[in-house]
């Protein structure tokens, strides 16, 4: 029996907040502008990310915060 390579978005909501739970080992995430703010949490291993036309990276055990109205791409 094998395992498969994606888990399937797990969202648990408790209002007004929402977590999404992936384990991947590529995974793309976008968060295009919004009103409020939004939190990237990086268990393990390492991610890219574009805010805002700035790049660099963040390794496990990390987090990303982004303020309303910012854009970002992060990638595995």
């Amino acid at each position: 029996m094998s395992r498969s390579q994606n888990q399937l978005d797990k969202v648990f909501l408790r209002p007004p907040y929402a977590i999404h739970y992936r384990r991947a080992r590529r995974t793309r995430w976008m968060s295009e502008a919004r009103s409020d703010y939004a939190a990237l949490f990086l268990l393990d291993g390492k991610l890219l990310y574009d805010i805002d036309e700035r790049a660099g990276e963040i390794n496990g055990r990390s987090a990303l915060l982004l303020d309303p109205g910012m854009t970002a791409h992060a990638r595995s």
